[in-house]
């Protein structure tokens, strides 16, 4: 029987994000499903099992700690990677990633999930 596709809570603050990380990680082989509020949060999550929740740069700081914090209470074994320029503000996060870049995501997102180093 073969492993069900990961999938991946793709939460970005703008459909051009969400759009090119969707593209980007499905290629790969992910199955991907895209939230911009605490609202559209609330109706995926509650439809989903995740493997892991990737929540974007775009965000004003205190929007990312409570989109993490609806994220943490309907899935609260759910991983978080938190992409951000600098420091992430999210506490307790269990990855980071310090770049906006698409391939980056990419690649750091199969070596959460499938182990994989490039």
């Amino acid at each position: 029987m073969p492993n069900r596709p990961k999938q991946i809570l793709n939460v970005a603050g703008t459909e051009a994000l969400r759009k090119t990380r969707e593209l980007m990680l499905t290629r790969a082989g992910f199955l991907v499903i895209s939230a911009a509020s605490t609202r559209e949060l609330n109706h995926v999550c509650r439809r989903t099992v995740f493997d892991l929740a990737v929540v974007d740069h775009a965000f004003e700081e205190d929007q990312k700690v409570k989109l993490a914090e609806t994220i943490r209470q309907l899935s609260p074994n759910l991983a978080i990677l938190e992409i951000c320029r600098i420091s992430p503000v999210i506490p307790g996060v269990e990855h980071v990633l310090r770049t906006p870049d698409p391939a980056e995501l990419v690649r750091e997102v199969n070596r959460i999930l499938r182990g994989i180093e490039s």
